[in-house]
């Protein structure tokens, strides 16, 4: 189970000595096999939620951040970036691309968890069929359309197979064939009992989540289940 205490946010504005409040004292509970979506209108704050769960708040971008992140108990919030990525896995909406081949940039974090030349062989074949870039797997990911990088920055996230998953805008340049491929990766995530979160404005997405976190833009929040009445803070 992922679970946030009493998590708070706060970026210093233009203004000197002024901080802008992003969200105040979230507290809410991910069960395993559950899909999240992060709500709330554009600059409401939702990248910044994600990359604070991500711990690339503080680490890389300097936001306050207070509160816990608890990951069966245990508190990642003090955890680097390069090592998170075995609880929590952050696709960012762009691209990061470090390998001339889309074969070797699959190939990478495969090889960083220690996988065997078979291991990987295989491993690579089943994401390059799962996500239908076959075609594409001796070109180089920085010169491909927006839409294929989204499907390898999503392939990379399947690589990395953390229980944690963080996704920031996945439908974002994608076809309405390669959208229906994402929404069936996604719910068989969810019967692998993965834990997703996702900021999304496509209806198809977004209809997968079982609960909405709501931001208000202002630090304010509401949480929206299925059948249950909101709770806000």
């Amino acid at each position: 189970m992922l679970e946030l205490k009493n998590l708070s946010l706060f970026i210093p504005s233009g203004d000197e000595g002024k901080i802008h409040t992003v969200i105040t004292d979230l507290c809410h509970s991910f069960p395993q096999g559950s899909i999240t979506k992060i709500g709330g209108k554009n600059g409401s704050g939702k990248s910044t939620l994600l990359a604070a769960l991500g711990n690339v708040i503080p680490e890389h971008i300097k936001v306050s951040r207070q509160g816990s992140i608890l990951y069966n108990g245990v508190d990642l919030g003090q955890t680097r970036v390069s090592d998170i990525f075995h609880t929590i896995s952050f696709q960012w909406d762009g691209p990061f691309f470090f390998f001339p081949t889309l074969e070797s940039e699959l190939a990478f974090p495969l090889e960083n968890q220690g996988k065997s030349t078979r291991q990987i062989s295989d491993k690579l074949e089943e994401l390059l069929e799962m996500f239908e870039l076959g075609k594409l797997r001796s070109r180089n990911p920085a010169s491909l359309s927006g839409g294929e990088q989204k499907l390898i920055l999503l392939a990379l996230a399947a690589a990395i197979d953390a229980p944690v998953l963080l996704l920031d805008e996945p439908s974002c340049g994608l076809s309405q064939g390669k959208l229906s491929l994402i929404c069936s990766w996604l719910l068989k995530l969810r019967q692998e009992g993965k834990i997703i979160l996702l900021a999304d404005h496509n209806a198809a997405i977004s209809k997968l989540a079982g609960t909405e976190i709501r931001l208000g833009g202002d630090g304010s929040w509401e949480v929206i289940s299925s059948g249950s009445e909101p709770c806000t803070g």
